[in-house]
């Protein structure tokens, strides 16, 4: 039968880190806990008094908090888990700003001497979905919020662990790859799952190459998000996952096996063929070209009232005259970007097939 990672939490509980070493699958486990919703639930996980998985997940027992069933199982795991017991979750930040298009969330995990940074990926905000459209020509602000919070969690002067998944993997890689010298020296493993790339403008690639050897990313067979952009790093492991698609974005849906995600020969052919779409329409753009293009699409989205990111294809629908409006009030640039845009992506579409 094949495992993911709650069964792996439930089979290793009673293990402790001095038996089995801290490996890819707790990392992914610390890396998708940054999904929990730490502000609502205790004040403590943001004032650095630190807090367990058990004593958390009895306050969720009590409040009237919702969250979601997959993320009940993890905390109920992490929660009754030796292995974990001695883990505190030490600092949360949750920042976000409609109107600037920012949205940014980390959680700081102690154990020993080491601190663990799991970087939140993108939630379903517009202004979420705004930065990820952003990430193709320039640093975002939450890239900026990232690195701000490793050198707070640096002062400590523990060793450091970066996790992140999605946007939450390109943040950890950026804040390592632009943090000082003393930092990088503390920095022990660095792990991106399914995390875009990088405009080579945006990364630091000498950097990177000085942690080589710390620095892995994970990406599913049948990735999507982690064909965008350039991967950066020697060492990129595929693994075998379940679902569909947009399901294998979650390492929920990864195949593990004892404590490690099973490995895949290669990437599917869908995601080759996707990577290809993605490279030909950014060098079909400069970088001011796509800039005017996440601009352009941005003030259409806001046209069509969609405030989730999982409504654009039903909204665009159901408000497409008032979309049609904005369109049309749309200065001659604006209206240019977006149609190059799009015309772009239709292109580099029917090359793939050609």
């Amino acid at each position: 039968m094949e495992r993911n990672i709650i069964d792996y939490l439930s089979d290793y509980s009673d293990i402790s880190f001095k038996e089995k070493a801290f490996n890819e699958i707790d990392a992914s486990i610390l890396a998708m806990c940054s999904y929990l919703p730490f502000k609502k639930l205790s004040k403590d996980c943001c004032n650095c008094k630190g807090i367990s998985f058990e004593k958390l997940y009895e306050i969720y027992l009590f409040s009237d908090v919702e969250i979601r069933k997959r993320y009940r199982l993890l905390l109920l795991e992490l929660s009754q888990s030796k292995r974990y017991s001695e883990f505190k979750i030490n600092s949360h930040v949750d920042i976000y700003d409609k109107e600037k298009a920012i949205q940014f969330s980390a959680t700081s995990f102690d154990y020993q001497n080491i601190s663990f940074i799991s970087y939140r990926g993108s939630d379903m905000s517009m202004a979420g979905f705004k930065e990820d459209l952003d990430l193709c020509f320039e640093v975002v602000p939450a890239q900026h919020y990232g690195l701000a919070y490793l050198k707070k969690i640096a002062e400590k002067g523990n060793n450091l662990v970066l996790l992140g998944h999605s946007k939450g993997g390109n943040i950890a890689a950026y804040a390592a790859s632009h943090c000082d010298k003393e930092i990088l020296n503390k920095i022990k493993m660095v792990v991106s799952f399914d995390g875009p790339g990088f405009d080579s403008s945006v990364i630091n690639k000498k950097q990177i190459n000085d942690i080589d050897s710390h620095f892995l990313t994970l990406l599913p067979k049948n990735a999507i998000v982690g064909m965008c952009m350039q991967q950066y790093g020697n060492n990129i492991k595929i693994v075998e996952a379940n679902g569909s698609s947009l399901q294998q974005h979650s390492p929920f849906y990864w195949q593990v096996e004892d404590d490690h995600f099973v490995k895949s020969e290669k990437l599917s052919s869908g995601s080759k063929a996707l990577k290809k779409v993605l490279d030909n329409w950014l060098t079909n753009l400069n970088k001011e070209e796509r800039r005017e293009f996440a601009d352009s699409l941005y003030e259409i989205t806001q046209a069509g009232e969609i405030e989730n990111s999982s409504e654009i294809f039903k909204k665009v629908i159901i408000n497409h005259k008032q979309i049609f409006n904005a369109y049309s009030k749309m200065d001659e640039q604006s209206k240019t970007a977006l149609t190059k845009g799009l015309f772009s992506i239709f292109k580099a579409n029917n090359s793939k097939k050609n």
